[in-house]
């Protein structure tokens, strides 16, 4: 269960759904423009024009607002880009061609799909919106394909397009990165990079109701360094930092993919081992607890020692609520803490 990929591809989901009325509107607002050139004086009625336009009409409704909003996709994006991409080129075949005054509604297009589908998508359909416009100039400048001047002709014309494609695209690009920034800080810890407690208890959540509903097995591993005020009182508080991070790299290097860990707050951690029964787990946290009492990192040339007290909490066999087994691998640790130290307990209900 790599988590970070599971909120991201939510995210994604999430972004993308919000991303659709924003589309929507730039529809309508291509609409809009189009109605608006059909009433305007002196353009010539066509019937064609106006059928185009209500059947383009009523497939965005349809899309957007008769429940297919609810899968939306990436495919399904691109797919509704290409539409309309057809739509615009049926428009400028009725109006004109290449000298159609309507032929920047192209743009939409472009930053429909630079806005969600990213660089290679957008190139594509720029590649596209490119064919479509050399097939309506071969309609109405055959006499002038064979000329010196037709080249530089279509890369005048067509050049604003991939301008407007590479400039929206990398912006979206920085915007997407700036976000992914933000997104890691509000879900790392800052000190250790693992996630923060806020990010651990979502991810709990959603992993508990699973877990109970397919009856997997799974461990919950509480761990607290014993020695950390002793270092920090000798050394500073710098050492204790060390301390955290070091322990930080020790649970990680120990854990699976499909594990997840989290600072709790001070020197202490939580790690969920995914279908994972108490005796594996009660393995896995003596691993930890030996590999902690083992090495060492450096403090001014120092090589310092700590260990830790581990507490253990499985489901089902301890709890049927989230916040319950996180209280029983509390108060596991607190057995380890009180009973020697560098030591694992495994949450018993002889405790209660």
């Amino acid at each position: 269960m790599d988590e970070s990929l599971i909120n991201r591809y939510s995210l994604e989901k999430t972004e993308l759904q919000d991303f659709s009325r924003t589309i929507a509107e730039i529809h309508f607002l291509l609409i809009s423009v189009v109605v608006l050139y059909i009433v305007a004086p002196g353009t010539l009625y066509k019937p064609e024009l106006v059928f185009a336009t209500i059947f383009y009409t009523f497939f965005v409704i349809g899309f957007h607002y008769i429940g297919l909003q609810k899968i939306y996709t990436p495919w399904k994006l691109a797919s509704e880009s290409w539409i309309m991409i057809l739509f615009i080129t049926g428009i400028l075949w009725a109006t004109g061609k290449v000298d159609s005054p309507l032929v920047n509604l192209y743009l939409l297009a472009i930053v429909i799909s630079a806005l969600t589908l990213g660089k290679t998508t957008t190139l594509l359909q720029v590649g596209l919106i490119s064919s479509s416009y050399l097939y309506l100039s071969y309609l109405d400048l055959t006499y002038q394909i064979f000329t010196g001047n037709f080249g530089s002709y279509l890369v005048a014309k067509l050049f604003p397009f991939w301008l407007v494609a590479y400039l929206t695209t990398s912006l979206a690009a920085d915007i997407q990165a700036a976000k992914n920034k933000i997104r890691i800080l509000a879900e790392r810890d800052e000190l250790t990079a693992l996630m923060n407690m806020r990010a651990f208890k979502i991810m709990f959540g959603r992993y508990f109701i699973q877990a109970k509903r397919y009856q997997h097995e799974f461990a919950l591993l509480m761990i607290d360094s014993d020695n950390l005020k002793t270092i920090n009182d000798q050394y500073g508080h710098a050492a204790g930092d060390a301390l955290i991070r070091h322990m930080a790299k020790i649970i990680t290097s120990s854990l699976r993919v499909s594990d997840s860990a989290a600072r709790y707050g001070g020197d202490e951690f939580i790690i969920l081992l995914a279908n994972t029964g108490k005796e594996q787990a009660f393995t896995v946290a003596e691993r930890i607890r030996s590999k902690l009492a083992t090495s060492s990192f450096k403090i001014n040339e120092n090589d310092i020692f700590t260990t830790a007290s581990i507490g253990v909490a499985s489901f089902p066999s301890n709890d049927e609520e989230p916040q319950a087994l996180l209280k029983k691998a509390d108060e596991a640790l607190y057995q380890s803490k009180i009973t020697g130290k560098n030591k694992v307990s495994a949450y018993l209900k002889t405790n209660e």
